[in-house]
């Protein structure tokens, strides 16, 4: 089937028109568009799916983070020092500010206080993590990461006294609430997996989501993006992830897919996936329906030997056909 449309499509004419979503095939399509499958038995796969599981740590690739901060009026901190606090941390341990802390530092102009000791205690009750920094100025702070509901809260104590808090919520974009949409008309729920607190159950928490979903029956694929989504990533039925990974080490260990970083290609590729394989279903039943009767035929009629050639492969030609109509991009839309 690659062979044909690869043979049907002309670059020279058609080049521009790929790249605006409309290759002759949709397997081009999604080659013109860094879309990668590592083996064509996950088309069966994506077919049968029926969750969708996404790393919590990936939804930055779907819509923004916005916080609130709540300074009480007895703290000795003033309004934006709680974001001094996050951004000395981040520079003390030589993180990226565009990413850590779900990003809410990327916009931020503030100065940093030098850190004296950092502590980091990941693994505590109620699946929170806490950090304990002491700066040269002569500040200390527990910093608690916790879920609330929903959103992220960061409370900042000093011993039995409250500095503050952060609330942080994620906003999705609209393009997320239109591909949730599709998925859920194709039959496919959608769930976000991950405390995003970084305790060291991390892994073994979104690991036993996978095995829990896979054990109700569903067909499960995983969307992750880091290191601690690999053993549910490996554990899933199917493994997506996305090309922005820097050192390809995620996509190479783990991914059946790589979406290019473009989520609207999932509900596309389960489309593509179910009537490819209502189409090979029904190519089967074609050539060896066929065969059967045109070879009972055969004895039971006179006809010339180029009346068989033609009777005989007209069958597997049909199935070509069928199977390119399969593949056109159209047939994958949502």
């Amino acid at each position: 089937e690659r062979a044909i449309g690869v043979l049907s499509f002309n670059p020279a004419e058609a080049t521009e028109r790929s790249k605006l979503s409309s290759a002759e095939t949709a397997l081009l399509d999604m080659r013109l568009n860094q879309v990668h499958i590592a083996d064509v038995r996950a088309l069966k796969t994506l077919s049968d799916l029926s969750t969708v599981l996404i790393s919590i740590d990936a939804l930055h690739y779907f819509g923004n983070y916005i916080f609130s901060e709540i300074v009480p009026s007895t703290s000795p901190l003033n309004d934006g020092d709680l974001i001094c606090i996050l951004n000395s941390v981040a520079e003390y341990l030589k993180a990226d500010r565009t990413t850590v802390f779900w990003g809410i530092l990327q916009n931020q102009s503030v100065e940093s206080w030098p850190v004296d000791r950092l502590q980091v205690n990941s693994d505590q009750p109620n699946n929170c993590c806490s950090y304990d920094v002491e700066f040269s100025n002569g500040h200390s702070a527990r910093i608690q990461f916790l879920m609330d509901g929903d959103d992220i809260s960061i409370r900042f104590d000093q011993q039995s006294t409250s500095l503050g808090s952060l609330h942080i919520r994620w906003l999705p974009d609209r393009v997320y609430g239109q591909i949730v949409e599709q998925l859920a008309s194709l039959n496919v729920s959608v769930q976000v997996v991950g405390s995003h607190m970084g305790r060291l159950q991390e892994p073994q928490d979104r690991l036993n989501e996978v095995s829990r979903s896979r054990e109700s029956g569903r067909t499960v694929a995983y969307l992750g993006n880091i290191i601690d989504d690999i053993p549910a990533m490996a554990s899933a039925d199917v493994a997506i992830g996305f090309d922005e990974d820097p050192q390809g080490f995620i996509s190479k260990a783990v991914c059946d897919v790589i979406l290019a970083g473009d989520l609207n290609w999932l509900p596309r590729l389960i489309a593509l996936s179910r009537r490819f394989e209502h189409s090979s279903q029904v190519n089967a039943n074609l050539i060896v329906g066929s065969s059967i009767l045109l070879t009972l035929a055969s004895f039971v009629s006179t006809l010339n030997p180029l009346q068989l050639i033609v009777l005989f492969n007209a069958p597997p030609v049909i199935a070509e056909l069928n199977t390119l109509r399969s593949l056109n991009p159209n047939c994958s839309r949502v």
